[in-house]
């Protein structure tokens, strides 16, 4: 994720230079990182049908996504599939795993997600420095460290659920 953001910026700031594809290039790996972001999620879910659900759901989206991007090249795919893979999916598990096992860890993960809302902010009402560092460069700066913040509440949570499962014994 924070590749993409990194990615997308250079793209931002270098646009007059390097054109479109390189959008393209960090919308498709911002993409990869909530496909990513997703599967990882649903070792939190126990139930194996729900599980089987959910990722035909991912991938159905995941290749709609794909599609729509090489169809239509707009930032609005990229928007749409990041909200629903943070949000819609990444967010409201973690919520749903803190009300039904109490652990912090499991709440950090949404309340890192709302920090998004910095930069969906500053992208949605333009809010620019100069011609060059618009609210484009502005917002993925921002993103830098809310991904960050993530991973940290996200690595916090794999710990956890590792200690949960029960460790096989080593072979030798």
């Amino acid at each position: 994720l924070g590749l993409s953001a990194f990615l997308g910026g250079s793209s931002h700031l270098l646009e007059n230079y390097i054109g479109k594809p390189a959008h393209v290039t960090a919308w498709m790996v911002q993409g990869v990182s909530i496909l990513f972001v997703e599967l990882a999620c649903i070792r939190l879910i126990e139930k194996q049908k729900h599980k089987r659900l959910l990722r035909a759901i991912i991938y159905g989206l995941f290749g709609f996504f794909v599609a729509r991007l090489i169809s239509v090249q707009t930032f609005d795919v990229v928007k749409m599939n990041s909200t629903f893979g943070l949000i819609g999916f990444v967010f409201v598990i973690h919520l749903v795993q803190y009300f039904q096992k109490k652990k912090r860890q499991y709440l950090n993960v949404p309340l890192s997600i709302a920090l998004f809302l910095l930069p969906a902010f500053i992208h949605g009402f333009s809010i620019t420095y100069n011609d060059w560092i618009n609210q484009n460069v502005i917002s993925h700066i921002i993103l830098l460290p809310c991904y960050y913040i993530l991973y940290r509440s996200v690595r916090e949570v794999a710990k956890l659920h590792t200690q949960l499962i029960p460790q096989s014994k080593p072979l030798l």
